[in-house]
């Protein structure tokens, strides 16, 4: 079954089944013996997709993904969005880690466990348990963080508040076009804006309701049913307008661009919103145990807040007895 041309159950979408089946017939090639199970993620798993959705496949290696391994399955990736026109990720990982270690790759275990097909290989769900939920609340609550600093920013550390990425913009930074001549990497539309939005929505939920959420659709409707505050309308019009009126595409029409600004404007004070509630989680996170305390120091490494709360509550430990302690309140108290 695995030697010559892989065979898969088609999909209702024949381009999508077309790239999985070149992908997996190449992997299996490639690493022979090694992968036990393929797994299509995200939209293309929910049947939420348009036309410009990315197709995301985890790749489920029997024991410790090698350097040289994974940067392979980079390679074969990006032939395949270069052969089909679609942009294809496809992340590989060891099955024995997400079966065995419960506080380990967050993101493939919550998103094989609730919104997950299994494309190829074998069925492993039923043995890789959902995370405890406190290694889950603190994981996705520095989700927006990265996407507000190294993604939609490319910074590594900021103040709050927040200003706007590019403030003099039409879009103020959050959307950016294609630069000349660039490939389709590149021509990323909306897509991370919405990515960042959708992830705020989704830490909201567990700080708010302790709740999670393994699919972006979900991060939506689920904030209008467990948080459903003034944000609500924005979230869904950013969510519908970018993905279903817009395909994920920088719209061309005047109309259509002025309504992308003015969500564009609104969306900061979404950011600075969580921040503040990312703020009061993280003083309850200093005070609630010295492991805790240690990963809320390396996030206010990354989070400057410039109050005497704030700076009283890390000084605290920068002569704390333990060491690791002492240097992590160094580094959250450096500018």
């Amino acid at each position: 079954m695995r030697k010559g041309t892989t065979t898969i159950a088609p999909f209702e979408d024949s381009a999508v089944s077309a790239i999985l089946q070149a992908l997996i017939t190449r992997c299996e090639r490639e690493f022979p013996g090694r992968i036990r199970s393929y797994y299509l993620v995200g939209s293309r798993a929910d049947n939420s997709s348009v036309s410009s959705s990315d197709l995301d496949l985890d790749i489920l290696f029997h024991d410790d993904v090698q350097p040289d391994e994974e940067a392979r399955v980079g390679t074969v990736a990006t032939d395949c969005s270069k052969a089909f026109g679609l942009t294809v990720d496809a992340w590989a990982m060891n099955a024995q880690e997400l079966i065995k270690d419960q506080t380990s790759l967050m993101i493939p275990r919550v998103t094989i466990k609730t919104g997950a097909v299994l494309v190829y290989g074998e069925e492993l769900r039923g043995q890789i348990a959902l995370p405890r939920f406190e290694d889950y609340r603190h994981w996705v609550a520095r989700a927006p963080i990265v996407n507000f600093g190294p993604i939609l920013r490319h910074v590594k550390a900021f103040a709050s508040p927040l200003d706007y990425p590019e403030p003099s913009s039409e879009f103020y930074g959050y959307v950016r076009p294609p630069m000349p001549n660039a490939g389709r990497d590149d021509d990323r539309g909306t897509k991370d804006f919405v990515a960042s939005v959708c992830w705020t929505a989704t830490a909201r939920i567990a700080l708010d309701a302790r709740q999670i959420v393994g699919r972006r659709r979900d991060s939506v409707s689920g904030y209008r049913s467990h948080v459903g505050d003034a944000w609500t309308e924005l979230l869904e019009a950013i969510y519908s307008c970018c993905r279903t009126d817009w395909n994920y595409r920088i719209p061309s029409g005047k109309p259509a661009r002025a309504a992308l600004r003015k969500l564009c404007r609104r969306a900061l004070g979404f950011e600075n919103d969580y921040l503040r509630r990312y703020r009061v989680y993280l003083l309850a996170e200093l005070r609630r145990s010295d492991e805790a305390a240690l990963e809320a120091l390396a996030r206010l490494a990354e989070v400057h807040y410039p109050d005497d709360e704030i700076r009283e509550a890390v000084s605290q430990f920068a002569i704390h007895s333990d060491w690791k302690l002492r240097r992590a309140a160094e580094q959250a108290l450096s500018p």
